[in-house]
């Protein structure tokens, strides 16, 4: 059974089921019901900024973000959120909501707590994830080209070595082998020494400067093997078959 009150703002009498004063049009639930879980929530995702305390209506919220470079701000919001959602029903009704106890004015609080603590998490989590699978990519690529090097080197190794079964002699340079494939932008310089070592300086930008080798060796029956290597490129990099660090021998001079 409704009861006759007084209006917070007129005085005049109104039934207590009447949320706005039919005198003065107050309304007369008061403020919007602070949701103890909402406010811990913001205090521990962005306490740092004084968020949780612009939500319970405290300007002094503007000191936290004056000094949240500080991070000091952060530590206390974070103390102060464990506290809020262990605080007591009622002690956080006297103390925020005058009194009056959860009613349906809650909802909204907690629910822009949670939506915005999910797209902080988010956040977070994606950072985390880019994090990891940026430089996992940017190896990859590396290693990719790093066995585009590697073919192409092979290429020149195939050109060098019917050129050795020929004339049983080192050539002088490439040209001279047959060898004319244009290089792919991952080679700056391919050479061959005295010996028919292929050098392939790296256009890489991990990579840069750096070399990877073709190494022939000479078996008794006079047909050539190559080994893959290089002094100075990271093993991580290398591909399989050129991680190897035992050194062939030398290709003979003819």
């Amino acid at each position: 059974m409704a009861q006759l009150i007084f209006c917070k703002a007129c005085g005049k009498q109104l039934h207590d089921n009447n949320p706005i004063c039919p005198h003065c049009g107050a309304n007369q639930k008061g403020p919007r019901y602070k949701s103890k879980v909402a406010a811990g929530l913001l205090a521990i995702l962005f306490g740092g900024f004084g968020v949780h305390r612009f939500y319970l209506g405290k300007w002094w919220g503007l000191f936290y973000l004056l000094f949240c470079w500080t991070l000091i701000p952060g530590l206390i919001a974070f103390i102060e959120g464990i506290v809020f959602l262990c605080a007591d029903d009622a002690a956080w009704n006297d103390k925020y909501n005058e009194g009056i106890s959860a009613s349906g004015d809650s909802g909204p609080g907690l629910m822009i707590a949670l939506i915005v603590g999910g797209l902080f998490i988010g956040v977070f989590v994606i950072g985390i994830l880019a994090a990891i699978a940026v430089p996992a990519y940017s190896q990859y690529q590396t290693r990719a080209k790093l066995h585009e090097v590697l073919a192409y080197g092979k290429q020149a190794d195939a050109a060098v070595e019917a050129y050795y079964l020929k004339t049983k002699q080192v050539p002088e340079s490439l040209e001279q082998a047959g060898f004319a494939v244009p290089k792919p932008l991952s080679v700056s310089q391919i050479s061959i020494n005295k010996n028919g070592i292929l050098t392939l300086t790296l256009e890489i930008v991990a990579l840069k400067g750096q070399s990877l080798l073709l190494i022939p060796s000479v078996g008794d029956d006079d047909k050539v093997s190559w080994k893959c290597a290089s002094d100075d490129i990271a093993e991580q990099f290398l591909p399989m078959e050129c991680r190897s660090k035992e050194p062939a021998p030398p290709a003979k001079n003819g």
